[in-house]
């Protein structure tokens, strides 16, 4: 198992975290926002209800904004870490995955 998603593993911080995060994001755009895609394209109508178009609307808006902003605060950290180091060691590793996630 990947030291990312593993719970025992000692060394974890705030970028594996965020690559977790990214995972789920881009799991939830492969599972749920790809299959409706090709449901829609494929039958031109929606037969499952208003509410249901609704819930997986949000999903679809939900899961494409939690990848690309997932994506900004990982290189947002990184910029941190590489741009001031010194600044980046003062603040813990989980205030600041916290704050930007």
């Amino acid at each position: 198992m990947h030291p990312a998603f593993s719970w025992q593993h000692g060394r974890r911080n705030n970028v594996h975290i965020m690559v977790v995060h990214l995972t789920i994001a881009d799991l939830m755009v492969s599972f749920v926002v790809m299959p409706l895609e090709i449901g829609w394209r494929i039958s031109v109508q929606w037969v499952a209800g208003n509410a249901a178009c609704k819930i997986l609307m949000f999903v679809r808006a939900f899961a494409f904004y939690l990848s690309s902003m997932t994506l900004v605060c990982l290189s947002l950290d990184r910029y941190l870490a590489i741009a001031q180091p010194m600044a980046s060691l003062k603040v813990k590793t989980n205030q600041r995955t916290y704050f930007l996630s």
